[in-house]
């Protein structure tokens, strides 16, 4: 099973590609954490994920080939987080896709409006570890902004208003198209991402048995 996740930054894409992980034994690929990283060593990516914008397509799609090739994602399924993020990136997926024979099973759009996008995205703390939290509903045995494995939390450098509306903006104008480009194919699927986690996954599970992919 091959699957994307589409939808605005702070939809759940993230959280949801673990779940999918879990539940249907499939590799998860996200080109946040991969450029989080990278961002470490280049100050030229660095400052563009620090003020919200995108990482050009070329830069994107020969490290996505890199990471299949090292990888083993077309023996065990996948689930894409964060790409394709324009119809130039989608069209490149296809070229690697279509060499190695596989198809994308579903592309699931995680649905949810601005306002809501701005207070998540405000309101969240990460680990080092990979986890994210709400902090208006994270509280686990009095250790408020510290993970369950016991590392404190932190805001990521990009989780600012600012930096959040520009973020909006560029994914309104270069990655809301692919909605449309992927409905042509006819495997788009709409999910309630405004729900709690478990709900948006139970949105998920419930189409993949439909379909009977497993």
């Amino acid at each position: 099973m091959n699957f994307i996740l589409l939808g605005p930054p702070g939809s759940g894409k993230g959280t949801q590609a673990k779940n999918i992980v879990k539940k249907f034994n499939v590799s998860s690929l996200s080109t946040g954490e991969i450029f989080r990283n990278i961002k470490k060593q280049n100050n030229s990516i660095k400052k563009l994920i620090s003020t919200g914008r995108l990482v050009p397509d070329r830069i994107v799609i020969d490290i996505l080939f890199d990471c299949f090739k090292k990888n083993k994602y077309f023996e065990s399924g996948f689930v894409l987080d964060g790409f394709p993020r324009t119809i130039s990136q989608a069209k490149g997926l296809n070229v690697l896709l279509n060499l190695k024979h596989i198809k994308v099973d579903v592309v699931f759009f995680l649905d949810v409006n601005s306002n809501e996008v701005i207070k998540r995205i405000l309101k969240r703390m990460i680990c080092s570890c990979g986890l994210s939290y709400n902090i208006m509903s994270y509280n686990v045995g009095n250790r408020y902004n510290y993970c369950i494995c016991g590392k404190k939390l932190k805001k990521r450098d990009d989780d600012k208003e600012k930096v959040i509306k520009e973020r909006l903006c560029i994914y309104e104008k270069f990655t809301k198209p692919l909605i449309e480009y992927y409905k042509k194919f006819g495997i788009l699927v709409y999910i309630d991402g405004s729900r709690d986690e478990m709900c948006v996954f139970k949105q998920i599970n419930s189409y993949v048995k439909k379909r009977n992919f497993y």
